[in-house]
């Protein structure tokens, strides 16, 4: 059967080349039918919204990935790349090492959950700093909670976020090959 959490969805990356051909041809099969699943089952449809959160922003641009250029080939059709309020606070909170996936964060649509809260428009305070560490993570879960219904692929690469999503049937999760 097809599983119904999509957590092996991955963009091209250097170590497929050293893979046999065979296996490329299986996990592009496997992804086929999971992207199949979700359009059938649960109504995802192109433009594809993909919520990013700092890890994969700082995680694609540790392997050079063009997220504009990846994500529309792996999921087969137009991609919106948007990233929760509270990750670009995240994001500034981390200082230096993470600025140019600040930066890159910014110019992304930004949204916010639906009951507002999460993120702050003044980042630059200590408060907003000291809380971002874990609002970016609630800020994506509620997002998606109460079954997805705005039909968001989750892009991260935090473990705790991942076992978080992965009780959501209804959340598509990628992540970056190992």
């Amino acid at each position: 059967g097809v599983s119904k959490k999509c957590t092996c969805l991955a963009p091209a990356h250097p170590t497929l080349t050293e893979r046999p051909d065979n296996m490329r041809v299986k996990h592009t099969r496997q992804r086929r039918k999971l992207l199949t699943y979700f359009r059938a089952a649960h109504g995802f449809r192109p433009p594809f919204s993909v919520l990013l959160d700092g890890t994969s922003i700082q995680a694609a641009l540790n392997h050079g990935v063009s997220l504009a250029e990846a994500l529309p080939q792996l999921l087969s059709g137009k991609v919106k790349l948007l990233v929760p309020k509270a990750a670009v606070a995240e994001l500034h909170a981390l200082g230096r090492n993470f600025a140019a996936a600040a930066k890159f964060a910014r110019r992304l649509q930004i949204i916010a959950p639906e009951g507002g809260g999460h993120g702050s428009d003044n980042a630059d305070t200590d408060a907003a700093a000291s809380s971002s560490a874990g609002a970016a993570a609630d800020a994506v879960v509620a997002l998606v909670t109460g079954g997805n219904p705005r039909h968001y692929f989750v892009l991260t690469e935090d473990r705790e976020l991942r076992q978080r999503l992965s009780t959501l049937q209804t959340v598509p999760l990628l992540r970056f090959a190992r």
